[in-house]
Parts: C-alpha cells; sequence; structure tokens
C-alpha cells in the first residue's frame, strides 16, 4: 500500500496516475472509495477547482474581496441574499470601500 502511494505521490501526470491505478486494481476497486464529504453529488465542486495557479492565486484574491464586501454588508445591517444588497461589485465598493 505505501509503495502505492509513493508511485501516486511521485506521478507528474494524469497517465502516470493511471498506469498506478491500472497496475493495483484490488486496491482502486471502487467498493474501497466513498466520495468527499459522502455526497454522490459534489464532482461539480471539486472539478470546478482551478488547475492553473495563477488562475488559483487570482481565484483567492476575488474571494478574500466578496467576504469582505459580504462583512461590510453585515456590518451596515444588510443581509447580503436581500434586494437591499448591492447589485454589483463595483456598487459594493463605492457604498462600502
Amino acid at each position: 500500500m505505501r509503495i502505492c502511494f509513493c508511485r501516486l505521490y511521485k506521478a507528474g501526470t494524469e497517465d502516470e496516475v493511471q498506469k498506478v491505478i491500472d497496475k493495483h486494481p484490488e486496491i482502486f476497486n471502487n467498493k474501497n472509495w466513498k466520495p468527499v464529504g459522502n455526497n454522490e453529488s459534489n464532482y461539480g465542486i471539486i472539478e470546478n477547482q482551478q488547475s492553473n495557479p495563477i488562475a488559483a492565486l487570482v481565484e483567492k484574491v476575488t474571494n478574500s474581496m466578496d467576504a469582505l464586501l459580504t462583512k461590510k454588508c453585515l456590518e451596515a445591517g444588510i443581509d447580503p441574499e436581500s434586494n437591499a444588497a448591492p447589485m454589483s461589485m463595483e456598487e459594493a465598493i463605492k457604498g462600502f470601500i
């Protein structure tokens, strides 16, 4: 099992990962695996993550701005999901920053 993990860890491409999986079918049998969070419908959430490091970094900055603007909205006593909340990032920045 440890050797299999080490080979997976060192795999540099999807093809190399597939070779490890193909070589150890007993380990990678579907009955041995459960979906992340036991949620069968999480593929879109997981697959939606950025694969490019620059795009992932930009997403983190964008998410932090979203969190800050949401916080400002809550501090102003506005439900961020309500019609009273700013309808765009530009509107939120102008209203809170």
